[in-house]
């Protein structure tokens, strides 16, 4: 324990020094689009949430890539079709990302996606689809991505969002080990990788209700979700987690969870127009009391057993 103790106060540390470098953004945001920070949103919730927080200004990555990446031209289409305005430098970084994890999933069970363009839409774009319900969150608030698996969505938020601490959680080494020298890479600075069950470290109090917000991509049921990620969230934080059409129908079989674990109202947005034909939409859940001690329940239970 004292190990995972040193190493997070030392991560702790690197974040807070990186968050004190001065603002150097030279890709102000569009007129109409979402640049990280603006007041905007390009999804209309089938419910809202009321926030009207203002987001804090950006700090703009600056570290030189070695060479140009290919970047795809539909990228940028659907992109400004979603409001998302995306500088070259990040989109540069998206797409280093992108080519080392095709790669390593040449070694290892990193996505079952392994083409290219495939790779850009249904990894890189929708996990950007996320920034919309990060709007309002202020400079230097702490991010958990639980179960990344090869960085998704937390690297591309990571980039997207230098101003953030993003954690990314997951239970494989040899997935982390990859995001180690992904980090290492790019400088992602605001980025860090741990391996650990979301069961077992929500019970660790460097850990438990010490994020602000908590993202999840392909989790499973909504009692899952609830059960894993809602324990590691602030009181007054949320989880965002990125799910398909069978939500509303999840939803209204985990409301015993919701309630039980400190769930609050829960926001759902679809995370593309129709014109994309792309059913992926994104539950915001508010969390506005204490999780219960005894959750998340032991690894494995919340899936064989849901709430």
């Amino acid at each position: 324990m004292s190990e995972i103790s040193d190493a997070w106060a030392k991560a702790d540390s690197m974040f807070d020094r990186h968050l004190e470098r001065p603002s150097n953004n030279p890709h102000p945001p569009a007129s109409g689009s979402i640049r990280l920070g603006s007041s905007g949103c390009c999804c209309t919730p089938r419910v809202r949430c009321g926030s009207s927080a203002k987001a804090q200004p950006l700090r703009a990555y600056t570290r030189p890539m070695s060479s140009p990446v290919d970047i795809p031209a539909f990228v940028r289409d659907d992109l400004a079709a979603l409001q998302i305005d995306v500088p070259e430098q990040e989109l540069q970084q998206l797409g280093v990302f992108l080519d080392r994890l095709l790669d390593a999933n040449t070694r290892m069970n990193l996505t079952a996606i392994r083409e290219r363009d495939t790779a850009w839409r249904r990894l890189i774009i929708d996990s950007l689809t996320l920034l919309p319900g990060l709007v309002d969150v202020a400079e230097g608030a702490a991010v958990l991505d639980v179960g990344t698996g090869g960085g998704l969505p937390g690297v591309p938020l990571a980039i997207s969002r230098p101003d953030l601490k993003v954690t990314l959680l997951d239970a494989t080494g040899k997935k982390v080990q990859f995001l180690d020298e992904v980090i290492r890479e790019l400088g992602l600075s605001n980025c860090r990788a741990f391996k650990g069950r979301a069961e077992t470290l929500a019970h660790n109090s460097l850990h438990r209700a010490a994020y602000d917000v908590v993202i999840c991509r392909a989790m499973g049921h909504l009692s899952v979700v609830l059960e894993c990620c809602l324990p590691f969230v602030k009181v007054g934080g949320r989880v965002l987690a990125m799910k398909g059409p069978r939500l509303e129908e999840e939803m209204q079989e985990a409301g015993d969870a919701l309630a039980l674990l400190g769930g609050g109202e829960v926001t759902v947005f679809d995370a593309y127009p129709r014109s994309f034909a792309n059913d992926l939409v994104i539950a915001s859940i508010e969390k506005d009391r204490p999780t219960p001690r005894e959750y998340p329940r032991l690894p494995g239970v919340p899936k064989k057993e849901p709430l």
